[in-house]
């Protein structure tokens, strides 16, 4: 998601970016999530509004987030982390 986020191929964000900047990316990540998580966030809380407009009682965005399986998705996430960072450190 970085790499889409910054415009650049993984393969360059891999031999231009050093381990330091990708902790320093991953924590404002952690502060302030972009791409598609933060999307849907903002998707829930304006239908959220349209909804709650037209319904009796009010709907709570959390009713509109997708429900994932987010441990699973935190172990990928770091597996795949650990991967990267060893293949930089060649």
């Amino acid at each position: 998601m970085l790499a889409r986020t910054l415009g650049r191929t993984v393969a360059e964000l891999e031999h231009t970016m050093s381990p330091g900047e990708l902790v320093e990316w991953q924590a404002l990540w952690e502060l302030e999530p972009w791409g598609e998580t933060r999307q849907e966030l903002a998707t829930a809380f304006g239908f959220s509004a349209v909804c709650s407009l037209w319904s009796k009682e009010p709907v709570p965005p959390s009713d509109l987030i997708p429900e994932w399986d987010w441990e699973t998705v935190a172990k990928r996430r770091q597996k795949l982390e650990r991967a990267r960072l060893e293949a930089w450190g060649k």
